[in-house]
């Protein structure tokens, strides 16, 4: 059974990489790979939404943080939009908010 669903799509000025499901070490390479194809895309703005995302581990903070790296030394910029309340904390308790940008 597929507990992570990478969705990468192009929008004006930005790309829209959504991770709906579970995101931890069973997932993370996948959800990696997939989502670094963001960097072909057009647009100034790499989006990572997680308004879908039930679940997250410290694999998947450390992905998104790396993520947020590989945006960056690619001349992009990096936005985490909506997590859940439950991600929400998460990222709040591991410091994420002084690495990445989180838009509600």
């Amino acid at each position: 059974m597929e507990t992570l669903i990478v969705r990468v799509a192009a929008v004006p000025a930005a790309v829209l990489v959504r991770f709906v499901g579970e995101l931890d070490a069973e997932t993370a390479v996948r959800a990696r790979a997939q989502a670094l194809a963001a960097i072909d895309q057009p647009g100034e703005f790499i989006v990572l939404d997680l308004s879908e995302l039930r679940f997250c581990d410290a694999t998947g903070i450390r992905l998104i943080f790396s993520l947020g790296t590989a945006f960056a030394e690619a001349g992009r910029r990096f936005v985490v939009r909506r997590p859940t309340g439950v991600v929400r904390r998460v990222l709040e308790l591991s410091g994420a908010e002084r690495m990445v940008i989180i838009d509600t």
